[in-house]
């Protein structure tokens, strides 16, 4: 952070006040996000889907085939 520029410190208050950090570089690899991040940087960004967000944020194992263990996509209607 650069402590002259306005922008910067404007974005650290903001942060504060909301309880959030401002990092540089990539996130904790504890946290949702370095879970994805580090899934991302193993099996490539394409094979993410709205279902590895979920399995992420409930701290559920992410799989490449999706995290329900499936091929991630949705079954179709009437399936089943």
């Amino acid at each position: 952070m650069d402590g002259n520029d306005p922008q910067d410190v404007g974005a650290e208050f903001w942060a504060q006040v909301r309880g959030f950090t401002i990092v540089e570089g990539p996130a904790a690899p504890d946290t949702p996000l370095g879970r994805l991040q580090a899934f991302a940087a193993a099996h490539g960004s394409d094979l993410l889907t709205e279902e590895h967000v979920r399995a992420a944020i409930e701290g559920r194992p992410l799989l490449p085939g999706g995290a329900d263990g499936g091929d991630g996509s949705a079954p179709s209607p009437g399936a089943g």
